[in-house]
């Protein structure tokens, strides 16, 4: 079956470079260029990954995967944020967010395919990852323990980071 992809960039450059990466691919790609009418096109098509910049008109990518993540309908929505070289960028919001990953633009197509295909085949994360408590019962909640998960972490990119200089 093939996968959705809905990219959120307010780029016609991006949107061309990305339609194209995945024009020979097994992909169907959804554009916005917003991302108020993403969060809109992501609840009537129920995309399987967001790609989403983190500078646009309406809510700008961190918003908006927050908002995907806060909604019950798209929560194992995978979502892919693409900050620029020179925007700054608050990896601390990523994980307040439940943004699964990060690309800096520009960036190798490659890359990009490598990034989905990864972010596909893993587990989306989800902003209410405690698990279940009962409420009969009193919890001592220094005895609970909480999945820790490297993406949450913010430590899934640690493999692409050059640390020769």
């Amino acid at each position: 079956m093939m996968k959705k992809l809905l990219l959120a960039d307010d780029s016609i450059t991006i949107q061309k470079v990305i339609g194209i990466i995945f024009a020979t691919e097994d992909y169907q790609l959804l554009i916005s260029d917003n991302g108020d009418e993403a969060f809109n096109k992501a609840l009537d098509e129920y995309p399987d990954l967001v790609i989403a910049d983190i500078s646009m008109p309406g809510k700008d990518g961190f918003e908006l995967c927050q908002a995907i993540k806060s909604e019950p309908r798209l929560a194992h929505t995978s979502v892919l944020l693409l900050p620029g070289t020179f925007e700054h960028f608050d990896e601390a919001r990523v994980q307040t967010v439940g943004a699964d990953g990060w690309l800096t633009k520009p960036f190798e197509s490659q890359a990009l395919l490598d990034k989905v295909a990864q972010l596909l085949d893993a587990e989306p994360i989800r902003l209410a990852a405690a698990p279940p408590v009962s409420v009969a019962e009193p919890v001592d909640v220094d005895e609970v323990e909480l999945p820790v998960d490297d993406r949450v972490m913010g430590l899934d990119n640690l493999a692409a980071l050059d640390v020769t200089e």
